[in-house]
């Protein structure tokens, strides 16, 4: 009756695996359309502020012209290294180092994503929409780790009820007990069994 139950469990444990790779394969495709998205967006405002970088007349009146062509270079500087950052952290996903990619967001993302949102509402006006896309990002991640744990685990569950089967990692109770007993049988300052 045992070696039923292990096996009917091992087939269930079986029948989830498939499901929860799928699960994390769809999570890991919506997080590279909306990173893909993402990058696109910070490609389309850099191209933007680099048409208003090339109209300033900077030879003729450099007073008025040099501190928004500094700042504009920042925000472009700014939102390069958010897409490379979003790069790295769809590399990141797609070796499935999600803790790593997680770590991104409170270290990399969110503060980039603070600063060029501040930015550019004060150079352009418009208020962006990175900080609810980079927290979009991350609810998404959330889901997308959840996912991978639950497959990993199903890993490991199979590999624990494969063990039981095979004899591996278990011990019997005498085996636990046995020198529970010994110890109390032995008197411990002679060394002689107790009578």
């Amino acid at each position: 009756m045992a070696n039923n139950s292990k096996s009917f469990f091992r087939r269930l444990v079986l029948l989830t695996q498939p499901f929860a790779k799928q699960r994390a394969s769809i999570r890991l495709g919506q997080l590279d359309r909306l990173i893909d998205r993402l990058v696109q967006k910070n490609d389309l405002v850099a191209i933007k502020l680099h048409e208003w970088v090339e109209q300033l007349d900077v030879e003729n009146f450099p007073t008025t012209t040099s501190a928004p062509k500094y700042r504009w270079q920042r925000l472009i500087k700014d939102l390069d290294a958010l897409s490379d950052r979003l790069q790295h952290l769809k590399q990141c996903l797609h070796k499935k180092q999600v803790r790593k990619a997680l770590y991104m967001f409170t270290f990399d993302l969110w503060p980039l994503a603070l600063k060029i949102s501040c930015r550019n509402q004060i150079e352009t006006g418009v208020q962006g929409d990175w900080i609810d896309d980079t927290t979009a990002l991350y609810i998404l991640c959330e889901k997308y780790a959840d996912e991978v744990e639950r497959a990993t685990n199903v890993n490991r569950r199979d590999e624990s009820v494969a063990q039981c089967d095979r004899g591996e990692n278990t011990m019997r109770l005498v085996e636990r007990v046995r020198p529970v007993i010994e110890d109390q049988i032995y008197d411990n300052n002679s060394g002689k069994r107790a009578s």
